[in-house]
């Protein structure tokens, strides 16, 4: 029977609701009136306490219906305190004893502590917490909007599933109606605080007169009698709904922060700063110093201040000697003696994103965390991404004359630079230079040949372009980037650039999220940033995705629409003085790779026959000998772009395709060379 009514405990609900109704009918023994008052003063302390520990709102839900079953069962339990303290002249062990106690046989005492208690849970707590109760469901509501269309956001972007979202949703809800919930309950609490003021003037002028009426009491007898019980009734009322009162200011005062109740927070907070610590100790002291003030108690409270400051002080300290005590064995061995062994994902931190090493040659004036921060600025300047940090280390392993970088600690490229040479750009064969030293060097199947400083001046004067060994390993570094691009940028870079839009142009990206997923937007950029597009102008990325992410849905030729809307941009890029110098295919290459074009249910690819294969890619190196890809654009048809792009990346991953689409009308076209 016992297990039954446990697995229901809405009952107890049910059997106080009908004690409240008899409370209002039936006349209660003595007994039972102490019963239900220590009820009602124990269960005030549990609600008190109780809201010292939640760490969010919603926990708490229940609370503006507890605060009306309690306002109902105190004003129960005052009917019946007040029928018995004017029919029978005495209300119970409790009431007389608060009564006796608190006003220590002075009635003018009495008055007085009630008229406290009781003005400051109206005025002070009551007022404030109604206020505040007010406001937050005002602005729970007006931020309610904002919120459902942040959750939405985040479920289009693929942040979150749909249960995730309708649980929020479901929360916001929740929270929404519990602060309007609580505006209203706390009108419950001001009325209570306003009723118990007009009970006990009830029961003091009731009772004086029905005491000197039916009793046959003199007035003082009567006042003597009446005023213990009404002023011990009054309390044993108002102490309980002063708890209660606190509690809830508790509550809607609350500023949730995650994994911390109330007392955790104020704690943490008031002890957070050592210098406030020393100051206020300091201030106690010379305020216990003032004549006629207790110094004894100022120092002690000082005391207990600096107590608390030096505890902190020797923790932080412990914590630092721990963490500095932790080394790395030279061997390997995890018993040697000095060494703390600790569990491995503590220790190994994660893999560098970014190493540039260079080999031990003569740097003078190198500063190579400056040289690491180029490498990073260079590349946002030219790319629109922020590269995680470059570090830039010298290594006795790294071949002379030669930049190793590694990305994610694995190798990604290894390329030659004549460190104090300038590189020549734009040559055609062989060169014979009578008086000029030129080195040649090999970089897989290409030739590159090197002046010295010396002689950057007359290869100028001879109509030769020349780079830099600096800049030719800044753009040697990018392009190596680039093409390992998904390692350093993905979903959670693209969501970060996103959000910072988001603040700028909030439609924009409502538009864009509406009709891409994070994901697809990351795949999208990603794929520009392979081939060398800069992303810095994401607001024309953006409106182009918001525009044809929800018209096509093969992600490869959404980005061909975002090249198109970049036109001015990629026809700045590859030309000089608004000139665009170009390869072109020959209709006959133009046919074959159109042929090689296939298609299927995933999308649409190219496989050429292997003999066309060859002769493409051998019509390709031919007429690329002698010329540097890093320098060279071919032009293409807007529908074979991405196939060529593909069909020559394995031989010729450095050279850029561009299509007629992307050229800008302002810009004119050299075609310097026919690959036929």
């Amino acid at each position: 029977m016992w297990q039954k009514i446990a697995q229901r405990p809405e009952l107890f609900l049910v059997v106080l609701m009908i004690l409240i109704l008899a409370m209002l009918i039936i006349p209660l023994p003595t007994w039972l009136i102490d019963v239900l008052l220590a009820f009602n003063i124990t269960f005030s302390i549990l609600i008190f306490i109780g809201t010292f520990y939640i760490q969010k709102v919603l926990e708490f839900s229940a609370l503006p219906s507890l605060l009306l079953i309690t306002t109902l069962f105190r004003l129960a339990l005052s009917i019946s305190t007040s029928r018995m303290i004017l029919v029978q002249a005495d209300a119970g062990h409790i009431i007389t004893t608060f009564g006796n106690f608190v006003i220590a046989g002075d009635i003018i005492v009495g008055f007085i502590i009630f008229s406290i208690v009781t003005l400051f849970q109206f005025i002070v707590i009551t007022k404030g917490s109604e206020r505040v109760a007010e406001v937050s469901a005002r602005f729970s509501l007006d931020a309610m909007p904002g919120k459902q269309m942040s959750i939405d956001a985040d479920l289009r972007a693929g942040n979150i599933d749909a249960d995730d979202a309708q649980r929020r949703r479901s929360m916001l809800e929740k929270e929404s109606q519990l602060y309007g919930a609580l505006d209203g309950t706390m009108k419950f609490i001001k009325g209570d605080a306003i009723a118990s003021i007009v009970i006990i003037f009830v029961n003091f002028i009731g009772g004086v007169s029905i005491g000197m009426g039916r009793h046959g009491m003199s007035f003082s007898g009567a006042t003597d009698v009446y005023t213990i019980l009404t002023i011990g009734d009054a309390l044993v009322a108002q102490i309980p709904a002063l708890l209660i009162s606190i509690g809830t200011g508790f509550v809607v005062t609350r500023v949730s922060e995650d994994g911390k109740n109330l007392g955790n927070n104020i704690i943490d907070q008031i002890f957070q700063r050592d210098f406030v610590l020393i100051v206020t100790a300091i201030v106690a002291i010379l305020i216990g110093c003032l004549p006629g003030f207790p110094l004894i108690i100022f120092m002690l409270i000082a005391s207990i201040i600096l107590a608390v400051y030096f505890n902190r002080t020797m923790k932080a300290k412990k914590q630092a000697t721990f963490s500095g005590s932790i080394k790395t064995s030279p061997g390997g061995s995890s018993g040697s003696e000095g060494y703390t062994v600790l569990p491995t994902a503590s220790i190994i931190p994660e893999t560098v994103p970014l190493m540039v090493m260079l080999p031990e040659q003569d740097f003078s004036n190198l500063d190579l965390e400056h040289f690491g921060m180029r490498f990073s600025q260079d590349f946002y300047l030219n790319y629109g991404i922020e590269l995680p940090k470059v570090s830039v280390i010298m290594s006795p392993n790294v071949q002379l004359n030669h930049v190793v970088v590694l990305i994610n600690e694995v190798t990604a490229g290894v390329f030659p630079i004549n460190f104090g040479y300038f590189k020549l750009l734009n040559l055609d064969g062989i060169i014979d230079l009578p008086g000029i030293d030129v080195i040649t060097t090999e970089y897989g199947n290409e030739k590159e040949y090197w002046v010295a400083e010396q002689s950057q001046e007359l290869c100028s004067s001879l109509g030769f372009t020349l780079r830099s060994a600096e800049d030719e390993m800044m753009l040697s570094f990018q392009l190596l980037v680039t093409a390992q691009i998904p390692e350093l940028f993905g979903i959670q870079e693209t969501k970060n650039i996103m959000d910072k839009f988001e603040r700028q142009y909030p439609e924009l990206l409502k538009e864009t999220y509406r009709h891409c997923t994070v994901q697809r937007v990351s795949e999208v950029l990603q794929r520009l940033l392979s081939e060398r597009i800069s992303v810095r102008n994401m607001k024309a990325v953006l409106e182009a995705l918001a525009l044809w992410g929800g018209k096509e849905r093969d992600t490869i030729q959404l980005v061909e629409h975002v090249r198109s809307a970049l036109a001015r941009y990629i026809s700045d890029k590859f030309s000089t003085e608004n000139v665009l110098s170009v390869m072109v295919l020959s209709p006959e290459i133009e046919n074959k790779i159109r042929k090689g074009i296939k298609t299927s249910a995933s999308g649409s690819f190219i496989n050429m026959e292997p003999v066309d294969n060859e002769f493409v890619i051998d019509r390709f190196e031919h007429h690329l000998l002698n010329l540097s890809r890093k320098d060279v654009v071919f032009l293409t048809a807007v529908d074979i772009r991405r196939y060529t792009k593909r069909l020559i990346m394995s031989q010729f991953s450095d050279l850029d395709v561009i299509s007629f689409g992307e050229i800008s009308e302002s810009v004119k076209v050299n075609v310097i060379k026919m690959v036929d």
